[in-house]
């Protein structure tokens, strides 16, 4: 299964923009980017919620060693 299989787009575009991340619709080089002393970096989803909610880190670690088992 592939990870934008679980990710509602439109609801994390909107949770985005509540919180202030701009967020660029239909763009040529789509993704989750970060820009750090003025460097830009894609991100992939996983990265990115444990940048916002660091607890969530010993969770996500359990599903992955789900999915390695399967």
């Amino acid at each position: 299964m592939k990870d934008s299989d679980l990710i509602d787009i439109e609801k994390m575009n909107k949770l985005a923009e509540e919180l202030g991340i701009k967020v660029d619709k239909n763009s040529s080089s789509p993704g989750i980017y970060l820009t750090e002393n003025g460097k830009r970096k894609k991100m992939d989803a996983v990265s990115l919620l444990m940048a916002i909610f660091p607890d969530l880190k010993s969770d996500i670690d359990d599903i992955e060693k789900r999915d390695e088992v399967h």
